[in-house]
């Protein structure tokens, strides 16, 4: 199926948005500036989104797809509350999310959440943490007692973000294996304590 020249723009101005947000910060990717950076005029851009807002949240639901899409790569049919938790910890540490621009772009974006965000941004941010916490729950839940559940859910979400936090400042010390195999020791310690 074809993409509409409306997608393909938007798509174009998303990635403009990644880099500049990557180069500038959050408050200094102006539409200007995204639009300069796709080739666009910035009417072109008010066209496609109604400010800067909408653009910014596409982005950020563009950069936190790759983590969903890549965890339904690897969540297999029926899986069990360990495969599900794998595949959770796997998917946050794919290389792909730590390409160079998708990792300040992440890093900006977080930054921003600590003292500025706008409120949509914000809404965006607390769906994504209730999603990830969820997640998680659900499978924990299925496996080990209500009374641990939110420690171990906590914990779990302590070690990839911790993780996550040191590649997205350190990128040239990123080891993904070791990330996932203490976040799987961790699940394993939980499923079996």
């Amino acid at each position: 199926m074809r993409k509409s020249l409306s997608t393909i723009r938007r798509e174009e101005l998303v990635q403009a948005a990644i880099s500049v947000i990557a180069k500038e910060g959050v408050t200094g990717a102006t539409l200007a500036t995204i639009a300069r950076r796709a080739d666009m005029s910035p009417a072109l851009v008010s066209h496609y989104f109604d400010g800067k807002d909408e653009l910014l949240a596409l982005t950020l639901l563009r950069i936190t797809s790759l983590v969903r899409r890549e965890l339904l790569r690897r969540l297999p049919a029926n899986a069990t509350p360990q495969e599900r938790l794998l595949a959770i910890i796997g998917s946050n540490f794919d290389p792909q999310l730590y390409e160079p621009e998708v990792q300040m772009a992440w890093l900006q974006f977080g930054l921003i959440f600590q003292d500025g965000a706008s409120e949509p941004l914000r809404r965006i941010n607390r769906m994504l943490e209730r999603r990830f916490r969820s997640n998680i729950g659900f499978a924990f839940r299925q496996a080990i007692p209500a009374n641990r559940v939110a420690d171990a859910v906590d914990g779990m979400i302590a070690l990839v973000d911790g993780y996550s936090w040191r590649f997205l400042v350190n990128r040239n010390k990123a080891d993904f294996d070791t990330a996932r195999r203490v976040c799987a020791a961790y699940v394993d310690s939980q499923l079996k304590g």
